[in-house]
């Protein structure tokens, strides 16, 4: 019965009901495109009047739809040209359109062939699905930058139920992984680590879900392969999930480095710092001492505490504090790493000590100068070194020009005093002949007396060499004063017998009766003309 009332009705009247039922957009059309048949939510989703639907071609109506990519379809690849052409079915295949409103829409497109009273359609429907794709391109975007975010990380992250059995990982690198995933993955921290440590990660993760707060702690690894690593564990509440809690570790091995390192290099600062034999201070921009070691206290005479309420300018010599200031300054404009100078530093006793001063500055990240290092030498003692040697060159440079005086003396007195032994000798040897010829006892005692005075010319001379001979143990000669009438008979004494018998006559003619001068050098000056 139903089958004949079918045949009696016409494909619309059949198709148009079923259509229009249903939330679908469906289409029909003849195997070469044709369209036959649509309903109104296709109406309404394609633009589609009565005036132009019979002359459009189905493939015209999908002219503006792409894939999932946004490529616009060629007629080759059309689901709708691959199912006339082919006879199979296309289903769920996704396709987006471009709305009057320039708004996109996603659909689900669903192509079948159909026969109707033995004649062939192509029956496509579809569904908007864009609710539902733009849900799932949220989740696949936030999934990417899931990944993305786990990628950049160097932490593992585990996801682990309040017993400790670990349920789901995340991980950059699998080789940071103590265990495979496979060994691990729903199994209990309890058969993965030590006693110690799992009961340890086992009460902060209880602590985290009881008190709904991160907890952490920092541990050395238990495993021979990372033997030598440090990591920190987290364990943080899952929202909205009671008994899960993220575990998250990082490792930690090269901040545990560093600061080993910095505890090490802090520790050689303060040996250095408190037990160097020099003094040192820390010092502000003020000048006041933060720290100071005992050989600084020693060199001054101050405690600690007397030199942190004093500034250096209070204990520095005038002279050399303005040179000190100014030093200071350029340091902490960054105009030098660091100076060294001598100065002066009042002791507690109020005497003055010679240091040798070298400030350098310790500056944060930014370079701006937190303190100032502070290093002093006494040098008191190699100050006072310093001025004895300098004293002694002195005085060595006075001696060597007292020797050279005294050389170029004893070489002058040396030529004087064997010119003047000549004369008298010369003399003595003339008087003696003289009297042994003399034919009267007048002139026998005359040359006698002129003997005699030879005589004592020869003494005067050979004590002058004595004195030449004093000059040698570094005894000055010392001046005389020297009577010109008796410096000039002496040598006329000395030389009257030559004088005589070449009959020679000398007169004298004396302005000034006599000099304070070198008896020796004055008797070579008489005993020139005459000779």
């Amino acid at each position: 019965m139903l089958a004949e009332e079918l045949k009696n009705l016409s494909v619309e009247e059949v198709l148009l009901p079923i259509l229009n039922g249903t939330t679908q957009g469906m289409v029909v059309s003849r195997p070469d495109g044709g369209l036959v048949f649509w309903n109104e939510k296709a109406a309404q989703v394609l633009n589609i009047d009565k005036e132009s639907s019979l002359v459009k071609n189905v493939y015209d109506l999908f002219a503006n739809f792409c894939d999932e990519h946004f490529i616009p379809f060629t007629a080759e690849k059309f689901p709708v040209k691959i199912t006339a052409e082919t006879s199979i079915a296309q289903q769920d295949v996704i396709v987006v359109s471009m709305q009057q409103n320039n708004q996109m829409l996603w659909h689900s497109l669903n192509v079948s062939q159909i026969s109707i009273r033995d004649t062939p359609f192509i029956l496509t429907s579809f569904s908007d699905v864009s609710r539902i794709m733009k849900v799932n391109r949220k989740v696949l975007d936030n999934e990417k930058q899931l990944h993305l975010l786990v990628a950049s990380l160097d932490d593992i992250v585990f996801e682990a139920t309040a017993e400790g059995i670990i349920l789901n990982y995340w991980v950059n690198d699998l080789k940071s992984l103590f265990y495979i995933p496979d060994y691990f993955l729903n199994k209990n921290i309890e058969e993965l680590f030590t006693a110690d440590l799992a009961t340890s990660f086992l009460s902060l993760i209880q602590s985290s879900l009881k008190d709904r707060v991160s907890n952490e702690m920092e541990y050395q690894s238990p495993f021979d392969s990372h033997k030598d690593n440090w990591y920190r564990i987290q364990t943080r509440p899952i929202r909205l999930m009671e008994d899960r809690v993220a575990v998250i570790v990082s490792d930690i091995t090269e901040r545990i480095k560093r600061e080993e390192m910095t505890r090490i290099n802090e520790q050689k600062f303060n040996q250095a710092f408190q037990y160097s034999g020099i003094g040192m201070a820390m010092v502000n921009h003020d000048g006041v001492c933060l720290e100071v070691n005992k050989t600084l206290c020693k060199i001054l005479g101050y405690t600690l505490s007397e030199l942190s309420s004093m500034r250096f300018h209070d204990y520095t010599h005038p002279d050399d504090l303005d040179l000190d200031v100014q030093n200071m300054e350029k340091l902490r404009l960054s105009e030098m790493e660091s100076y060294t100078m001598e100065k002066r530093y009042r002791h507690k006793k109020g005497h003055f000590i010679w240091c040798l001063l070298t400030l350098s500055k310790v500056s944060d990240t930014k370079g701006i100068p937190v303190f100032f290092i502070a290093q002093v030498q006494d040098i008191s003692l190699s100050k006072k070194n310093v001025e004895i040697l300098e004293r002694q060159k002195k005085q060595l440079k006075t001696a060597m020009f007292d020797l050279e005086i005294k050389i170029q003396q004893l070489e002058e007195f040396n030529k004087i005093v064997a010119h003047n032994l000549r004369g008298p000798v010369v003399n003595i040897k003339m008087l003696i002949q003289e009297i042994l010829t003399a034919e009267n006892e007048d002139d026998r005692e005359e040359y006698l007396q002129l003997l005699e005075s030879s005589s004592d010319g020869l003494t005067e001379i050979l004590q002058e060499l004595i004195e030449v001979l004093e000059i040698r143990n570094q005894q000055t000669i010392p001046f005389h004063y020297c009577d010109f009438d008796q410096i000039y008979n002496k040598v006329f004494q000395q030389s009257i017998v030559e004088m005589q018998s070449k009959e020679a006559v000398v007169t004298t003619d004396f302005e000034v009766k006599g000099i304070y001068y070198y008896r020796i050098y004055l008797e070579k000056y008489y005993a020139k003309p005459v000779e």
